[in-house]
């Protein structure tokens, strides 16, 4: 039975929970790391919300985006700027502006999202996926919406909308691409100016069907421009060559990360293949594929790592069906100066406990300046010390963030277990470990907790079905020095059945507390736009 669920929640490299084509083994949180932006630039991080199966003001179920900006008391909706509510198209009763692009069902704007500063104006700037576009009559084919930020906060005026038919972009729309499923920003060439990743994880290379392909579009001063875009697929293209070959559902790029693994000052681009088979006869075992960068033109073939479980020492093996790179995050956790990378693999099995799932963590190295196997670590629910324990089905690994939440200098990492059966069945749950001068540690109290909803945890009461962690990300909201955690719940029933909601969680010198939780959903006074059932709001995060 759980492997029936696992179909339908692992079904997209976004946070969309519904039953498509498989394309990932992972939750919400895995089309990006879920880090927060700050849209207006006043030192509060500000959070972005997709519902991919949300209303627009004109189209039922083409998706909306809702945006909250941060300030001395969190992502309070009496902030200025007020909470605003984007979709594609013109202007309506609610939206917060026009956007390129036409609202249709089944668009899923929304359904991954990414901040960075792509102009360099010390405003973040917010891509949107929306990998159920249709393109020039090519079903799914999809596309990215890119808001930029201002004083104001995000506003139109200059936005943009990219495709793999956009001018200067490499390779073409193809039916079926779900280009914009998986998106991260990272500065690859040095120059101070976000660039843009984005997965296309269906994507047909040479004749093999969801082979997958990643196209990185660099920003400028005025913003993302296509002038020395790429296209990256495992073997060659123009862009360089990485190591492997595209094969029958694969799923390269099913998700991102970006992070300066070697401390160069430059960010290199961790690329989940989830679907990848390592040893011909299995399936699904899965990789990751690490591109380095250069000054001269940022990505670049050549050098790249490959890594699994099993891999030059890198713990756990590599088995049929784990789907390890189904999420990824990175973060500092010893802060040494390197970025270190967390690997979700949501369907591991721990001894006889199916799809428990685990998450592989492997440091950045000053001196390779790059990822090495050294001092490697892989985190379940079975780790001593960390709280609750596997079972069947949980996931853990389905999703995940990183944020300083005790304000120690060491990046620290929650875990989204979305099917934990915490309160009631599939309700979910959140691990959070912390950093330390060795990495990620759970020997102490602080430096591990177990959150979930009901009595004396997060939020509202669990239920059944509300996968509390199938979405995460972290910000310090408040600009109190502490990084807060944010919860997405996109089956929560709220104001109407399966709407969906967001819970705040604050951090302090002692952690991730329940103390002032609260909660954001889209039918809260001053929140622009609709609830509706199954709007699946909080199912993507950024």
């Amino acid at each position: 039975m759980r492997r029936a669920v696992l179909a339908t929640v692992m079904a997209v490299t976004t946070s969309l929970l519904v039953a498509v084509p498989q394309a990932q083994a992972s939750s919400i949180g895995s089309c990006s790391s879920g880090v927060s932006g700050d849209f207006n630039g006043d030192g509060f991080k500000d959070l972005a919300v997709g519902a991919p199966l949300g209303d627009s003001d004109t189209v039922k179920n083409a998706g909306i985006v809702n945006v909250f900006y941060g300030g001395p008391n969190g992502l309070d909706v009496s902030n200025t700027p007020s909470p605003q509510l984007w979709f594609q198209g013109p202007k309506q009763t609610n939206g917060a502006g026009n956007l390129l692009g036409k609202p249709v069902i089944g668009d899923k704007f929304g359904s991954c999202l990414a901040a960075g500063d792509f102009n360099g104006d010390h405003k973040d700037d917010l891509a949107i996926g929306v990998f159920g576009d249709n393109v020039n009559g090519l079903s799914h084919a999809g596309a990215v919406n890119v808001i930029y930020g201002s004083a104001s906060g995000l506003h139109a005026a200059g936005n943009q909308l990219w495709t793999q038919n956009s001018s200067g972009i490499p390779g073409a729309a193809q039916a079926g691409n779900w280009f914009g499923s998986a998106l991260a920003a990272g500065d690859f060439n040095g120059d101070g100016f976000a660039d843009l990743a984005i997965g296309a994880p269906n994507a047909t290379i040479g004749g093999q069907a969801s082979a997958g392909s990643v196209t990185a579009i660099y920003g400028s001063g005025a913003g993302l421009a296509s002038t020395g875009a790429q296209l990256w697929i495992q073997g060659k293209t123009a862009s360089g060559t990485l190591q492997g070959h595209p094969e029958p559902g694969d799923r390269f790029g099913a998700a991102l990360a970006a992070g300066d693994f070697g401390g160069v000052g430059r960010d290199a681009l961790a690329i989940g293949v989830p679907g990848e088979g390592i040893f011909g006869h299995d399936t699904n075992e899965g990789i990751v594929q690490v591109v380095y960068s250069n000054v001269t033109r940022g990505l670049k073939g050549g050098g790249n790592q490959v890594l699994f479980q099993g891999n030059n020492h890198i713990l756990g093996t590599a088995e049929n069906g784990d789907t390890f790179g189904a999420a990824l995050a990175a973060g500092d956790f010893n802060h040494d100066g390197a970025a270190d990378l967390a690997v979700g693999v949501p369907l591991e099995d721990l001894g006889k406990v199916a799809d428990a799932g685990v998450v592989n963590v492997i440091y950045g190295n000053l001196t390779a300046h790059t990822l090495t196997s050294a001092n490697n670590q892989m985190w379940s629910q079975n780790s001593p010390n960390v709280l609750d324990q596997a079972e069947a089905g949980d996931h853990f690994g389905a999703a995940l963030t990183v944020g300083d939440f005790n304000g120690d200098t060491f990046a620290d990492l929650a875990v989204g277990v979305p099917l934990e059966d915490a309160k009631a069945t599939d309700d979910g749950a959140v691990n959070v470990i912390y950093g330390s001068a060795t990495g990620l540690d759970a020997t102490s109290a602080q430096q591990n907790q177990f959150w979930h909803q009901g009595s004396g945890s997060a939020g509202d009461v669990g239920e059944n079905g509300d996968q509390f962690g199938a979405s995460l990300a972290a910000g310090d909201y408040n600009n109190d020095t502490f990084g807060d955690l944010v919860i997405g719940v996109p089956f929560e029933g709220h104001s109407v059945n399966a709407q969906g909601d967001v819970i705040t969680m604050l951090g302090s010198a002692s952690g991730i507390t329940n103390t002032a939780a609260s909660y954001l959903d889209a039918g809260r006074s001053n929140v622009p736009g609709d609830p509706h059932a199954g709007d699946q709001w909080g199912a993507a995060l950024g």
